[in-house]
């Protein structure tokens, strides 16, 4: 499964410039990310400040058909590679809406 995503390292002034024109419906997502290195490749893990027991991994691949392990000390509950409601806009949304609901989907 894949996902298309546009990366872009930005300056803080430009950052704050963006902020100015953001969506007044959507809440800024504030995360923490580990980079965890495995076997050659690197998952990134984002942990969000409101949930207690959930997070959010990824890993970049060449291609769909690349082969990986996750590592063994990782537990997966849900493949979420399609499922828009795992996406940043989605839960900005959300949290803007109903910041005390729950946030990720079960």
């Amino acid at each position: 499964m894949s996902r298309i995503e546009l990366e872009e390292e930005i300056s803080e002034d430009e950052y704050k410039n963006l902020l100015k024109n953001a969506d007044p419906h959507m809440a800024t997502v504030h995360k923490t990310r580990y980079e965890i290195p495995y076997n050659g490749k690197c998952f990134e893990v984002d942990v969000y400040p409101f949930e207690k027991d959930r997070a959010v991994m990824e890993i970049e691949l060449g291609s769909e058909r690349e082969e990986f392990e996750v590592p063994p000390f990782i537990k997966i509950i849900k493949e979420v590679t399609e499922d828009e409601a795992f996406s940043n806009k989605s839960i900005a949304k959300k949290l803007k809406s109903d910041p005390d609901s729950q946030i990720i989907p079960r």
